[in-house]
């Protein structure tokens, strides 16, 4: 391979590798609350505002800043600079999904759903699962490394059930909230209570949304 091959190839790598930084930046800036401080601030604020906001102290502010500049290059936060003033941090739209605003939910429960590292300790039996010479659900990486299959486990962790249900619900509450506001008069004229039913969760979230 030529050196602009070599290259493309090396940032394709990069990609893909750190992708999974990328999600755990977002995931703590979620348990952080960063998305909310700066939505009651205005929807901008500067660093050492930020700080106080979020109860990050003075000794993280170097590494904090660090941070940020991540998630504004990931475009999570526009940050406006000034010679004479200290830098703003703004709210985008990627982040204004992670506020609750005007009634819109957040999706910040299924983000931090998503990444549980109950969630994320299957991929590491991904490889030693297609080595094994055995029908394709049993068992399945998910059962390699919990030792039950998904709803199993479920059912016998009550804070992965809750945290599932959870993101199920803000995913389909914030969908819904689309869909009706968008879309209204089809279900007004359709719905006969039970052509839609509630498959993401155990908390009815779409007949919520329609009655």
């Amino acid at each position: 391979m030529g050196s602009n091959e070599l290259l493309e190839a090396l940032k394709v790598l990069g990609t893909n590798v750190l992708y999974s930084d990328k999600s755990m930046y977002l995931k703590c800036a979620i348990e952080l609350g960063i998305f909310d401080a700066v939505h009651n601030h205005g929807g901008r604020i500067t660093l050492p505002e930020l700080l106080c906001a979020i109860s990050v102290p003075p000794s993280k502010s170097f590494h904090f800043c660090r941070f940020m500049r991540m998630m504004t290059t990931s475009g999570f936060f526009a940050k406006q600079s000034s010679s004479e003033e200290e830098d703003v941090y703004l709210l985008t739209p990627p982040s204004r999904l992670f506020v609750e605003d005007k009634g819109r939910t957040s999706l910040s429960p299924f983000v931090l759903g998503v990444l549980k590292p109950i969630m994320l300790r299957p991929f590491s039996y991904l490889s030693g699962w297609f080595k094994e010479d055995k029908p394709p659900t049993e068992p399945t990486p998910f059962k390699l490394a919990h030792g039950y299959d998904f709803w199993a486990m479920l059912g016998r962790n009550e804070d992965a059930g809750r945290s599932f249900n959870d993101a199920m619900a803000s995913d389909t509450r914030f969908t819904m909230d689309v869909l009706v506001k968008d879309h209204g008069e089809v279900f007004r004229i359709y719905y006969k209570g039970a052509l839609i039913e509630d498959f993401g969760s155990s908390v009815g979230s779409p007949k919520l949304y329609i009655y």
